[in-house]
């Protein structure tokens, strides 16, 4: 539960922003305070800043470093933008798929994994890219998933 008082900081640190159409920073503070940005939070900075939620959400979803939720499952998204996909990133999600025993949108198991695409890290040219929790890779080769995932286990 989000108390009133979180509530309270962020909005004393939207007003002292110099500018507070900055979604970047007020992100960053939110999850430095509580490591997530629920939707509830995400409407809030929506109404303090001006901004439109889509603009807020469109932040989160293009950041792998920001979450929505808290739980323990690790996020692994791919990169399938034009630039990735020419380098491989669609075989990259085609293993990932294939050693996780789920398709895109789903999650293990277990729990432990979900997997997602995105359309771009905007890191083309370092591509395929992939994020795993949060850490971005880059130049991700088939031969290297396995590292990833054990890196990711620790």
């Amino acid at each position: 539960m989000i108390t009133q008082e979180f509530y309270q900081n962020l909005g004393n640190f939207i007003d002292e922003m110099e500018d507070k159409r900055d979604e970047i920073q007020v992100l960053n503070f939110v999850m430095k305070e509580i490591g997530y940005i629920p939707l509830e939070v995400q409407e809030f900075i929506a109404d303090k800043t001006g901004l439109f939620l889509v603009t807020i959400q469109n932040a989160i979803d293009f950041f792998p470093k920001y979450k929505t939720s808290i739980d323990n499952t690790v996020e692994i998204k791919v990169c399938t933008g034009l630039g990735c996909t020419g380098k491989g990133g669609l075989l990259i999600l085609e293993e990932l798929e294939r050693k996780l025993g789920i398709e895109a949108g789903e999650t293990t198991k277990d729990g432990k994994y979900k997997l997602t695409t995105q359309r771009c890290f905007g890191k083309c040219a370092k591509g395929p890219n992939l994020s795993i929790g949060g850490v971005l890779y880059n130049n991700v080769a088939i031969e290297n998933l396995e590292k990833l995932l054990k890196i990711d286990a620790k």
